[in-house]
């Protein structure tokens, strides 16, 4: 039970931090993306 609520909290904190960071991290995103299609 404590793994599933850990997990769920763990979904919260990725939505708000997507709500939040959504420049950053598509930046970062793109900054990935960039990087594997030079290797």
């Amino acid at each position: 039970v404590a793994q599933v609520t850990g997990h769920r909290s763990l979904n919260i904190l990725w939505q708000v931090y997507t709500e939040l960071f959504p420049k950053t991290l598509h930046e970062k995103f793109d900054k990935l993306q960039k990087s594997k299609n030079i290797e």
